[in-house]
C-alpha cells in the first residue's frame, strides 16, 4: 500500500509509460481525497434530489458512506475550504451552511402556509404540518 502512495507522490517523476499504465487501471486516481470528495458530493446530490434538501442528519449513512458526518465536516471547514468546493456546495439545491437556520426557515414557511390556509397562527397542539408547528412556534420565543 505504501508503494501506491509513493507512485502518487512521485507522479511528476514517473516515466510516461508508467504513468500511462497506472492511469489505465480501473479506479486509478492521482488525488485520492479529490476522488473521495467527488463520491461524497454525488451521494449528497442524490440525497438532496430525493429529500428536497441537503439537511442530512449527522448519523445518516448513504450507500454505506457516512454522509451525515461528511456534510458536518464540510460545514465546519467552510472557511478553510477550497473556493471551488464551496461554490459547488453553494450551487447544490437545498444546501445550507447552517442547518439550524435552514430548519427554522422550513418551519417558518410551514407556519406561513398554515396561517394562509387557516387565517391565524394559533396552531392547535395536535396539529402537524411537516413540523410540529405549535411546539416550534413556542420554542422560537426563547431563542
Amino acid at each position: 500500500m505504501a508503494r501506491v502512495k509513493v507512485q502518487r507522490r512521485d507522479r511528476d517523476r514517473l516515466s510516461p509509460d508508467r504513468r500511462t499504465r497506472l492511469e489505465q487501471l480501473p479506479g486509478w486516481v492521482w488525488h485520492v481525497q479529490d476522488a473521495l470528495c467527488d463520491q461524497a458530493f454525488a451521494l449528497l446530490a442524490a440525497y438532496s434530489e430525493r429529500e428536497g434538501n441537503a439537511l442530512v442528519p449527522q448519523d445518516h449513512v448513504e450507500a454505506g458512506y457516512k454522509l451525515g458526518q461528511w456534510v458536518g465536516v464540510q460545514r465546519r471547514d467552510r472557511e478553510r475550504m477550497d473556493p471551488a468546493r464551496r461554490a459547488r456546495l453553494d450551487a447544490l439545491p437545498g444546501w445550507a451552511w447552517d442547518k439550524h437556520d435552514a430548519k427554522w426557515g422550513e418551519a417558518y414557511q410551514a407556519l406561513r402556509t398554515y396561517v394562509e390556509r387557516e387565517g391565524h397562527a394559533r396552531v392547535p397542539q395536535s396539529h402537524v404540518d411537516g413540523e410540529q408547528l405549535r411546539g416550534w412556534a413556542l420554542s422560537t420565543v426563547n431563542r
